[in-house]
């Protein structure tokens, strides 16, 4: 072995043994086990952009490769000498390969060193890009009124296909998607080695991670704090440790913690009366009101006994709610983010609380379920009731939850002759059981004339049978 290949081989050790200790101890890019996925599948597939490696052979998405590429050679174009800061991150990512196999749980074993490489490069390269193409934007707007206004100087959004908030919405989706992640530190690294030498010029070494912590939380915040169902706070009010994520859903996932609520994990009682039983048995359901310039977040749900009043957060349905609850959850479900359980929590908090469309129309009236108005045409009450009892589809039992407690209290402050008489509940469970067998004999038995045949001649058959069986009985 040369001196030349025994240096690198030390200083890949020494790389290796430093992320260790903090970014591989557990991995934290995972797949989507089978009985989520079985649920919704659609939900945990990226529509226009794949980061990382296990979707990025789908043939819808490998038209974006083109703008990856263009957004790489436009951050290398922001150093001095692009060549030479090229040559510095591809070697860089090829000592990182160890740790980043190992944040992939075993989906990159097939992956040879240099493909994994330029995986993380190109996809790294483009979100710093992405990220700090959009924060540029926001900065040289800030003066005039419009401060929420779209990235559509980026090539990315310049497309005659669709709209630039189209593509904006689309890619913030795919970015929080479970299986389309990129483990945080290769932007760190990156972002080190094209930035570095020009901040550590003026100041010490910053903490890197943070500072891309800080463009990603930026990229996402206006999107999901100004719509009702997704908040995230201001950053100095969010959880401190944000800088602690591993991967852009973490960050999202962080983003909802509520450290007061830690201590209240109690074993999972399950909520016995619906909405509609609730507020027939006197306890008054609310929305929970704003108490300054951010919403209230989704978890803060509350109850005083004393009152009689339960405080729910507001919660807009859009287009992406499902695929936004189902992705947490998986997180939670797969990682050691278990622990928490927050949004896993909450689905069966509301799968418990919403049981017919009944229901669903009480909560509206209430203005706790908003739908956004392109969805009112096509969404009903029994398109949103199963949208909410399947949150839980695939969902181990839960045994632990933050809502233990007050589901416990709603239990014990509701008679048992209050809600005897559920005949809303019976009606629209046959209603729900009758239109989802309609469904699979209009979809599955009659998909065509052959077996919309078969099933006249097999009814025609078992009805001759049973008459003939009866005749038979009584005859005799």
């Amino acid at each position: 072995m040369s001196s030349e290949e025994d240096q690198e081989w030390k200083n890949s050790v020494k790389v290796t043994l430093g992320l260790l200790g903090e970014e591989t101890s557990v991995a934290s890019i995972y797949s989507v086990p089978n009985k989520l996925r079985n649920s919704n599948s659609d939900a945990f597939s990226p529509r226009l952009v794949s980061i990382g490696p296990i979707h990025r052979l789908k043939d819808g998405l490998l038209p974006m490769q083109v703008h990856k590429w263009s957004n790489m050679l436009a951050l290398l174009k922001r150093t001095s000498d692009p060549e030479k800061c090229l040559d510095k991150c591809t070697q860089a990512m090829l000592r990182i390969d160890m740790p980043v196999r190992a944040s992939y749980a075993g989906r990159v074993d097939n992956l040879k060193a240099q493909e994994l490489a330029e995986i993380m490069l190109v996809d790294g390269c483009f979100l710093l890009q992405l990220f700090l193409r959009y924060n540029e934007s926001l900065s040289s707007s800030s003066s005039s009124s419009s401060s929420n206004q779209k990235p559509e100087w980026d090539p990315v959004f310049n497309n005659e296909a669709a709209s630039p908030d189209l593509i904006e919405s689309l890619i913030r989706h795919d970015l929080t998607l479970f299986e389309n992640q990129i483990p945080l530190f290769v932007l760190s690294h990156l972002y080190e080695i094209i930035f570095g030498p020009r901040i550590e010029k003026d100041k010490q070494k910053p903490p890197y991670k943070k500072l891309v912590v800080d463009l990603a939380y930026s990229f996402f915040n206006p999107h999901y704090s100004n719509n009702s169902q997704y908040l995230c706070s201001s950053f100095a009010q969010t959880n401190k440790n944000l800088s602690s994520s591993k991967n852009f859903l973490d960050i999202l996932h962080k983003s909802y913690s509520i450290p007061m609520m830690e201590g209240k994990r109690v074993v999972y009682t399950k909520l016995r009366y619906c909405a509609t039983e609730i507020e027939k048995a006197g306890i008054k359901i609310i929305k929970m009101k704003k108490t300054g310039p951010n919403k209230p977040n989704l978890l803060l749900i509350s109850f005083c006994k004393k009152s009689r009043v339960l405080k729910i957060p507001p919660l807009e349905i859009q287009e992406k709610t499902e695929s936004f609850f189902k992705n947490l959850i998986a997180l939670e479900q797969c990682s050691e983010l278990g622990k928490s359980c927050y949004f896993t929590s909450y689905a069966f908090f509301l799968r418990d609380l919403i049981c017919s469309s009944s229901d669903i129309e009480f909560l509206e009236k209430k203005k706790i379920i908003k739908m956004k108005n392109n969805l009112k045409k096509n969404q009903n009450e029994f398109g949103l009731l199963h949208l909410f009892q399947g949150l839980t589809q695939g969902v181990d039992d839960l045994e632990e939850s933050i809502f233990g407690t007050l589901c416990d209290e709603l239990n014990q402050s509701i008679k048992p002759w209050c809600c005897f008489w559920r005949w809303h509940r019976c009606l629209e469970s046959l209603k729900v059981w009758f239109w989802r067998n309609i469904h699979i004999l209009l979809t599955v038995y009659c998909a065509n004339l052959w077996r919309i045949t078969q099933i006249c001649v097999a009814f025609v058959i078992l009805l001759f049978t049973g008459l003939q069986t009866f005749y038979t009985m009584f005859s005799s």
